[in-house]
């Protein structure tokens, strides 16, 4: 899967940002309904049985549709099995673009608010951590799942040097600082996944907010 084909998948899934991004689907509409609960029960299935033991029986069972709605809607299930991974990062996506759109101009409150974005309340539940978590196991040994992977990454990427160039321009590589935020919130994603006694959302913000102090005062020059 092409990067252009990642870009082409997102004209047709309707955004909304919502104040805390509770699990309200990304799609509105009528038409988008079974859709929607196929997205939602896929995930859940997922979060339940993992990859290789989920169907398309059991994601038409955890949705309340019929199976032959997954052909209808994606063409089968590893085409639904990719739009939910679109859909949890686009998910993140649309948080980052917001607190990037609303941040204090003050640093540390707006990394702070770049990985408030990151981490929404409703990852306590670890359903969608959970899930993504899964995915990037997949990419290891899956070449559609990586290339999808890598598009997400190259998106986030882009995001994150934006906000570097916006909040922090003194800094002589945007692009190394990006890439050690990023480094950071994916290895909190994975610690919360993993240890989520130990490594709650808010335990996150404590720990982004003395590494961003860190991590701002030697990249400055």
């Amino acid at each position: 899967m092409s990067k252009s084909t990642y870009m082409q998948g997102l004209v047709y899934r309707t955004v909304r940002v919502a104040s805390d991004m509770s699990d309200q689907s990304l799609l509105e509409g009528p038409t988008h309904a079974g859709r929607d609960k196929l997205l939602d029960g896929a995930i859940r299935c997922l979060n339940d049985h993992g990859l290789h033991n989920t169907t398309v029986r059991m994601i038409a069972e955890y949705a309340g549709v019929a199976p032959g709605l997954v052909r209808h809607h994606f063409g089968g299930k590893d085409n639904l099995l990719e739009e939910c991974f679109r859909w949890l990062n686009d998910r993140a996506m649309v948080r980052i673009e917001a607190a990037m759109e609303t941040a204090e101009r003050d640093v540390g409150l707006a990394v702070q608010q770049l990985f408030l974005a990151y981490f929404p309340s409703d990852t306590s539940e670890q359903v969608h951590m959970r899930v993504l978590v899964t995915f990037w196991s997949a990419s290891l040994s899956q070449e559609e799942m990586a290339e999808l992977q890598s598009a997400c990454y190259r998106r986030m990427d882009e995001l994150l040097v934006k906000f570097v160039d916006s909040f922090i321009p003194d800094v002589p590589d945007s692009a190394l600082l990006a890439d050690s935020f990023a480094a950071m919130m994916k290895g909190f994603w994975f610690r919360c996944y993993t240890e989520p006694q130990n490594m709650t959302p808010e335990r996150v913000m404590a720990a982004a907010s003395q590494m961003t102090g860190l991590l701002v005062k030697a990249s400055s020059p």
